[in-house]
């Protein structure tokens, strides 16, 4: 049996209890990532973007395992309206939490 810990000094960010808890879960997959029986430490860097990469890696990860993404085929067709191009394949990421907050039903 292993370990995997996420540790975030909260004292150091500026956020909400959830922006906390994104952290500490930022953290545990880095840990995680890295091999069994591993810490690991959130750093904030100063471009927000790079921990932002990060929480969606981390969580498009977790999507993977839990089954919420969804295949869709869709074929661009010509314009006389007859001839299929080819086909494009596309994933739609139906995430728990976040599609209500940006207006998704």
């Amino acid at each position: 049996m292993g370990y995997s810990i996420g540790i975030v000094l909260g004292s150091k960010l500026d956020v909400d209890g959830k922006g906390l808890m994104s952290c500490v879960d930022s953290a545990l997959y880095g840990a995680k990532n890295a091999g069994r029986n591993r810490h690991n430490f959130f750093e904030w860097c100063a471009d927000k973007s790079t921990n932002l990469c990060t929480l969606v890696e981390n969580e498009l990860a977790d999507a993977i395992r839990h089954d919420q993404l969804e295949l869709h085929y869709q074929s661009p067709v010509a314009p006389d309206g007859w001839r299929i191009l080819g086909v494009e394949a596309l994933v739609r990421w139906r995430h728990p939490a976040r599609m209500e907050s940006a207006g998704a039903g």
